[in-house]
């Protein structure tokens, strides 16, 4: 019992950005990416029970996720 591991976690975060001079200050426009391949992976594992139809009780396994991809736009001033 309790001899089993979770499944390697995997993800990779990509982010591409641009400079602009502003003036006196610089703009940064920037496109991010979280879980940049959309990886599935487990944050925890859970059971959940239910009664068959012959009035047995029985036990699913389910899993919870961390986020899937995450896409993200922003823009930074610096003065």
């Amino acid at each position: 019992m309790n001899s089993e591991r979770y499944p390697a976690f995997h993800s990779m975060d990509v982010k591409v950005s641009r400079d602009f001079d502003a003036g006196q200050g610089r703009v940064t426009v920037f496109v991010e990416f979280i879980n940049f391949y959309n990886r599935a992976n487990v944050k925890n594992y859970f059971f959940e029970d239910f009664r068959l139809p012959n009035g047995d009780l029985a036990f699913e396994q389910g899993a919870d996720l961390w986020l899937p991809r995450l896409p993200s736009i922003g823009v930074s001033w610096e003065f």
